[in-house]
């Protein structure tokens, strides 16, 4: 099975925020020279303002597909109408032309 993109991201924003909270609970001054905080703060940030992007972008996703089933499902039953009627026109026309020659 395929992980989702958004599956994978909130796992790993849960990981950036455990990380976090780790290196605010422990005062040691090298864990706090060593990993820079702001860094993985924003990267938080942006990868919630671009999860939210891909939800609204999915969900116009789906209203389009809607609309397209819903123009597909008003035209088909007059095209499958019309193939049926031409294809039926064309084997008599091809009959009649038979008939005349013999």
């Amino acid at each position: 099975m395929k992980v989702k993109a958004t599956d994978k991201t909130e796992r790993f924003i849960t990981h950036l925020q455990q990380l976090l909270k780790q290196v605010r609970a422990n005062g040691n001054l090298k864990i706090h020279q060593e990993i820079n905080e702001s860094f993985y703060m924003q990267k938080i940030e942006e990868f919630k303002f671009l999860r939210e992007q891909l939800r609204a972008t999915e969900a116009r996703l789906e209203e389009i597909k809607g609309r397209i089933m819903k123009h597909y499902i008003g035209a088909y039953p007059f095209w499958k109408r019309d193939v049926r009627w031409l294809n039926n026109y064309l084997r008599n026309v091809i009959q009649s032309k038979k008939d005349s020659v013999l």
